[in-house]
């Protein structure tokens, strides 16, 4: 399966770590990091270098929206409709405040919980029968 995880500025490192992990180390699905724009500065000042910059998500199995502080993109139009591009995407998930991206999106279903837990990988494992 074909992952992509979308970072933006002030995204949690760690939660990105989280589902590489799992989806990547764990399960060996092809997982790609994508990013609007290309570098990009996570909650605590690092600088990440993404080489799928502004690519489209369109064709991915799974979108992954990683949790930071992202209170403004919820208004920022250029960067939803760019998130749009994976409206055909079969599974959506996100973690923490990342659930209002994809709201804002107008995304209708996806996978949501507080924290990136045992729990919430078992979840995900039921929901894309892995």
């Amino acid at each position: 399966m074909k992952v992509a995880i979308v970072i933006y500025d002030k995204f949690d490192l760690v939660n990105l770590a989280e589902f590489n992990e799992f989806f990547k180390d764990e399960h060996k699905f092809d997982t790609k990091i994508y990013a609007f724009k290309g570098e990009i500065v996570d909650k605590f000042g690092v600088c990440i270098k993404v080489e799928n910059s502004a690519s489209s998500l369109y064709g991915s199995d799974i979108l992954v929206v990683c949790d930071g502080k992202n209170q403004s993109l919820v208004y920022d139009e250029i960067f939803l409709s760019w998130l749009k591009s994976a409206f055909d995407v079969r599974y959506k998930i996100c973690v923490g405040t990342a659930k209002g991206i994809l709201n804002a999106a107008k995304f209708d279903e996806f996978l949501h919980s507080d924290k990136f837990d045992n729990e919430f990988k078992d979840s995900i494992k039921k929901a894309v029968s892995i």
